[in-house]
């Protein structure tokens, strides 16, 4: 797994690595809304750039690069058919955001 390899404080974060992947997997739940796998994406790199510009700009990690932010959702997409969560728009936060709701 890459959060076992990288240090987030390099990109300025004070956050742990377990937070950090589930901030990834609800940014990636929330944006494709379950319409695209992140396999699919990896085949589109202009489309996989796009998430990870909107991932840095919603999230404030602007030093964060492209390949930490799809190899650790890469690298959670071991999901369990249980682990399926629906992302539901929240309006209630300062910056529109998704809320997971489990679905099991």
């Amino acid at each position: 797994m890459i959060l076992e390899t990288v240090d987030l404080e390099e990109f300025g974060l004070d956050i742990s690595a377990e937070d950090f992947g589930d901030e990834m997997a609800e940014d990636f739940n929330c944006f494709f809304r379950g319409q695209e796998s992140i396999h699919e994406l990896l085949s589109a790199p202009r489309f996989a750039h796009q998430f990870c510009e909107h991932v840095r700009r919603s999230r404030g990690y602007y030093d964060v690069p492209d390949d930490v932010i799809l190899q650790c959702i890469l690298d959670r997409d071991e999901f369990e058919p249980e682990d399926i969560v629906l992302a539901v728009p929240s309006f209630n936060m300062p910056t529109p955001t998704c809320v997971l709701v489990p679905m099991g």
